[in-house]
């Protein structure tokens, strides 16, 4: 689903403006959401194995999560709520540099949550 939603802003992009953002910074950008993607299923694969009937309470934390990124800058949140959330740590590519450690270790993390 990341790699159809990159082609599909580069498609869009690609439309409209006429000097786009290459489709290589795009993807790039999206795949970068991958290992927090893993960190909220790993934790949703903890609950399910620990306790399932409570298993689909990690829709709180998915939610949370969106708000927390997306909206927190209109309520004007501290930066610590964000980064309450794995999304909080991923770079904003292709603005920034990408830091290898912000997205290996939520690799790590679920992989040891799901273990």
């Amino acid at each position: 689903m990341i790699s159809f939603v990159a082609l599909g802003l580069c498609a869009a992009g690609t439309a409209v403006v006429d000097d786009g953002i290459s489709l290589t910074s795009i993807y790039g950008a999206a795949i970068a959401y991958y290992p927090a993607m893993l960190v909220i299923i790993s934790i949703a694969v903890l609950l399910i194995g620990l306790v399932p009937k409570i298993s689909s309470f990690i829709w709180l934390y998915v939610l949370y999560s969106f708000v927390a990124l997306y909206l927190g800058g209109l309520f004007q949140f501290p930066n610590w709520v964000s980064k309450l959330s794995p999304y909080g740590y991923i770079p904003n590519l292709p603005i920034e540099v990408a830091n290898m450690t912000a997205l290996f270790l939520p690799l790590v993390v679920a992989f040891v949550i799901t273990v």
